[in-house]
Formats: C-alpha cells, structure tokens, sequence
C-alpha cells in the first residue's frame, strides 16, 4: 500500500513537472517569436541604410525674381494694388522671366525689327508699348522670311487696335478685342455692366494674352535687372 502511494505520488509529481515545463516555456517560446521579426527588421532598416546613404541637398539654388509692383502700358496704370490682378500678372511675369532662351532670342531679334516697328508706331502716332504686341503675338519671327511681310502685318494689327481704342478709350480693352473679337468684348460689357477689362471675366486664353504683353513689357524694357546681358555684336542684324 505504501509503495503503491508513493508511486502515485512520483507519477504525480511527473505530471506536474511536464506541465511546468510545457507551460512555462510557452511564454518564453512565444516573446521569442514576437521579438525575432522586430529585431529582424533593425537589421534590415541599418543594412539599407549602409546600401542607400542619404543624399546631401542640392547646392544650386534658383533665384526668386519678384514681379514688379507698379506698372503702366500705354500710358494707363496697371492695378496691381489689387490682390488678384497682381497674381494674374505674376503669373505669366514669372513665366516670362524665368525662359532664358526665349528672351535672349526676342532680345537678339529685337536689334532687327525693333526700329523698323518704333518707326511706324511714331508713323501713326500710336504708344510706344505696342512694340510688345508684336512679341506675344508673333515672337518677332516673319514666317515668309521677308521684312516688308513682317511689316505689312504688324501695319495691320497697330491700325486695327487704333480703331479699336478710338471705340472702348482703353488700351487694355482693345487689346482684349484684338484677341477674342470686338462683339465678344462688348457683350461681355453689357452683360457684366463692367467696362473695366481687369473686372471683366472673358475667355481664359484672353486674360492671359494681355497679361502676357505686360509680362514681357516689365522684362524686355529692363532686361538687365532680370539678369540678361545681350552684347550689341549678338543681336540680329538688320
């Protein structure tokens, strides 16, 4: 009898002892197994970090050209006290100033057509400014290669803005006609009872094709205050 206890008492004793060791390894193996992929992925994060060393910041820098803040066309002020008008100028101002190679081209262009242009505004009797327009419109390239071509254009489109301030007594609205249509202009006018064309809501390509003539009115009549140089000898010849 007792030796029957005390093996009962061992095979007990057995039982618990398995079940300690099962139990109590249980947590241990599991926290091994959470812990193992942590420490996995340091290891991958610092051998990645040897493989792709961080790239040092790029030493150039662009220069901010700030568009100017007061501005005249043909003799009128442009509003650019008003917040909006003054973001919509910028907005090709920036555009303009920061095309390297296509103000030096209109500058070396300019050398040939520019007095040939002066000349038949003063013919006319027309602002001075206009000479821009024929930068927006045509980038002061003759597509048939002939001066007298390139002067019989622009003839038009200085008579055809005469004509068109003698009507609405403002530049900036005859430049608007001139790019989207005279009865556009004016019905918009009408409709919106605003003849203020920096109030007038027009088409989106117009808005932008006189802001554009400011735009490179403000770099082209100063352009070494953006930073362009052109020496004379580079300039085309007429």
């Amino acid at each position: 009898m007792r030796g029957r206890r005390q093996r009962v008492w061992l095979k007990t004793a057995c039982v618990g002892l398995f079940l300690f060791g099962v139990g109590g390894c249980t947590p241990l193996n599991t926290q091994c197994q959470v812990r193992q992929p942590e420490a996995q992925v340091r290891s991958v994060a610092v051998v990645q970090a040897a493989v792709q060393p961080e790239v040092p910041a790029s030493p150039f820098r662009a220069p901010y050209i700030p568009a100017p803040g007061k501005m005249t066309f043909c003799g009128e002020r442009v509003p650019l006290n008003n917040e909006m008008v003054y973001e919509r100028f910028d907005r090709e101002f920036t555009i303009v100033v920061y095309d390297h190679a296509q103000v030096y081209l209109w500058l070396k262009r300019m050398q040939r057509y520019f007095p040939m242009i002066e000349e038949r505004l003063r013919h006319y009797g027309l602002p001075d400014d206009l000479k821009y327009v024929a930068i927006a419109q045509t980038d002061l390239v003759s597509n048939t290669g002939s001066s007298n071509s390139f002067s019989g254009s622009t003839d038009s489109t200085f008579l055809l803005l005469q004509n068109l301030y003698h009507k609405y007594h403002n530049w900036a609205l005859a430049l608007a006609a001139n790019n989207c249509g005279n009865e556009r202009v004016s019905e918009a006018i009408r409709t919106q009872g605003v003849d203020d064309y920096y109030e007038l809501r027009l088409p989106e390509r117009t808005e932008r094709y006189v802001f554009r003539i400011l735009a490179i009115k403000a770099v082209l009549s100063d352009p070494e205050k953006y930073g362009y140089h052109l020496p004379k000898i580079y300039g085309y010849k007429p």
